[in-house]
């Protein structure tokens, strides 16, 4: 049984991508994921209603290499939002859809700290993200 571990390890540090959609995963496999997936540049959680903001917020802190990010359908607030700001250094797109409790003030955090990462989002009005990023219309 050790022998597979170590080999499901070092299968899981060449992981570079990871898409789950409709998985409920609990915190225990999501902070496997994160601790052993060091290479894990693009996730996708969609339709997964364990993901919360402690979930986000493990990811974040653990998936340094993370560039690309798209959470769909997830039930993550503003505090998850502002765990990805924090961590993922090397971010450079966030897609938030349908997360109904992410507010336009987690997306103006997000924009401050993460100035060059490009958004998709759904959560708040266009003219409102406008004004959030500094362009009014877009």
């Amino acid at each position: 049984m050790f022998g597979i571990y170590i080999k499901e390890t070092i299968y899981a540090v060449l992981v570079e991508e990871l898409v789950l959609v409709g998985v409920n995963a609990t915190s225990f496999s999501l902070g496997s994921i994160a601790s052993n997936c060091l290479n894990l540049e693009r996730l996708a959680l969609c339709g997964t209603k364990t993901v919360g903001d402690a979930e986000i917020a493990c990811i974040a802190a653990k998936c340094t290499a993370l560039k690309k990010l798209c959470i769909r359908s997830c039930p993550i607030t503003d505090q998850g939002v502002e765990a990805v700001a924090s961590g993922c250094p090397c971010l450079v797109k966030v897609k938030i859809k349908r997360c109904k409790s992410v507010t336009h003030r987690a997306i103006g955090w997000l924009r401050a700290r993460q100035e060059s990462v490009t958004l998709d989002l759904d959560t708040v009005g266009d003219q409102e993200l406008g004004d959030l990023i500094g362009g009014g219309d877009w």
